[in-house]
């Protein structure tokens, strides 16, 4: 079993600027599951994912609970990161 995240560039609720997207998911004991996108819906890679989360919004799991971008920078750094290609979701 494993929780979705999402990331939402904006971190009011009063609008939707930026949107949300996918960010991925976390299984118990596995990697992070970062979802990479291969046009302009998203980021790329690892490295632009950290960009988008740096540059700050917030980010919520399925279950409605709220973090900073730095928890999800700091859960990347503990349990690594495998780059879901969309092809694959």
């Amino acid at each position: 079993m494993g929780t979705n995240y999402e990331h939402r560039a904006c971190a009011c609720t009063c609008c939707d600027h930026g949107g949300s997207l996918h960010l991925g998911k976390q299984s118990a004991g596995h990697p992070f599951t970062l979802r990479v996108y291969d046009n302009d819906d998203g980021p790329k890679d690892e490295a632009a994912w950290r960009e988008r989360l740096a540059a700050g919004g917030i980010v919520r799991d399925e279950y409605g609970r709220e973090f900073l971008p730095e928890t999800l920078l700091a859960l990347l750094d503990t349990k690594g990161v495998w780059e879901q290609p969309r092809e694959f979701s």
